[in-house]
């Protein structure tokens, strides 16, 4: 399943720096997959940071309501766009 990041910017559990000695960042509007569904628990992999921590160490568990915190599920051709701007656009 596509989501993208609704939450602020994310920092944490990201340690590989880039190229220009920048670490890349988690930002608002950035497109991952669902890799590993539970009911109580989901783990997403973001574009761009598939080998960091944030994507494979990291889960989101569900409000009482079902919801994700800072995940919101989008149509493919909304997904498709975030896919295509940022900096992880250039890290493709």
């Amino acid at each position: 399943m596509r989501v993208i990041w609704l939450g602020p910017q994310h920092e944490e559990d990201i340690f590989a720096p880039q190229g220009d000695g920048t670490t890349p960042v988690l930002q608002h509007g950035h497109p991952g997959r669902i890799v590993r569904a539970d009911p109580w628990h989901v783990t997403v992999e973001w574009l761009g940071l598939e080998e960091e921590p944030v994507s494979w160490g990291v889960g989101h568990n569900p409000e009482p309501d079902g919801t994700f915190t800072f995940l919101g599920v989008v149509p493919d051709g909304e997904w498709d766009e975030a896919a295509r701007v940022g900096w992880w656009a250039e890290a493709r």
